[in-house]
């Protein structure tokens, strides 16, 4: 089989898109989403209408849970929370239901699904100091666990009782390690690169590809601006940050 596995959209319509064409030409059997679909981009509806269309296993993002009153605005910065603010009010019911019944992690054969650390979920910790990396591989219980929250893609192994980092680009999975992998942003990349971000995972040859998509930013930049939402949330688009 071969995954498509991809997360932070955050209604950008035109990031998603190129994502799932980009997956047509990769021969993806299967999609799976690891959350926040909606906040800072302009098309949470249609977003959400297409992850649903996908029928993709999906888990839950911070964001998507505090549309959903699940999840505490405080949490976020002035921007973030405007940007949720104004998606709360354009989503009808079933949307937000759709949101508040996803669940914080799903398991595979292979994999588990993750927003952030699989260590106490709910909590939406970052995993990028090591003290929470050593905490979130004390309770993976299988060999890869697949994670994002940080829009950073980036991908660590545990074996011998030590964490290094993999190849940027990718790796083949080593029977004897344990992975932590960061699949990146399809919507709001902070690695400096403006490009979406997925994974595809093939569970035959177990091989795991960071892959990149170029998309119309522009478009996105514009939706955003029609939208008034904050100027912030457009210019970063183009700035990978």
């Amino acid at each position: 089989m071969r995954y498509g596995i991809f997360s932070d959209i955050h209604g950008n319509l035109e990031a998603f898109q190129a994502v799932l064409a980009a997956g047509r030409l990769d021969s993806i059997d299967k999609f799976f989403c690891l959350g926040d679909i909606v906040g800072y981009g302009a098309d949470p509806r249609q977003c959400i209408a297409m992850v649903r269309e996908l029928n993709a296993i999906t888990v839950a993002g911070n964001h998507d849970w505090a549309v959903a009153d699940k999840f505490d605005l405080r949490y976020f910065n002035k921007s973030a929370a405007q940007s949720l603010l104004w998606t709360k009010d354009i989503l009808n019911d079933f949307e937000k239901d759709f949101l508040k019944n996803l669940p914080l992690q799903h398991h595979e054969k292979f994999f588990t699904l993750a927003h952030s650390s699989p260590a106490d979920p709910e909590r939406f910790n970052y995993l990028s100091l090591n003290d929470e990396v050593l905490k979130a591989f004390s309770v993976v219980k299988r060999r890869i666990c697949f994670v994002v929250h940080t829009h950073i893609p980036r991908s660590f192994v545990f074996k011998d009782g030590k964490v290094r980092l993999c190849s940027e680009s990718g790796f083949r999975i080593d029977p004897q390690g344990l992975y932590l992998c960061n699949v990146g942003s399809v919507g709001q990349p902070r690695d400096g690169s403006p490009q979406a971000a997925y994974v595809v995972f093939d569970s035959k040859k177990m091989l795991v590809q960071i892959k990149r998509i170029s998309y119309n930013v522009v478009s996105a930049q514009n939706k955003i601006r029609k939208a008034e939402l904050p100027e912030f949330l457009a210019t970063r688009l183009s700035q990978g940050r």
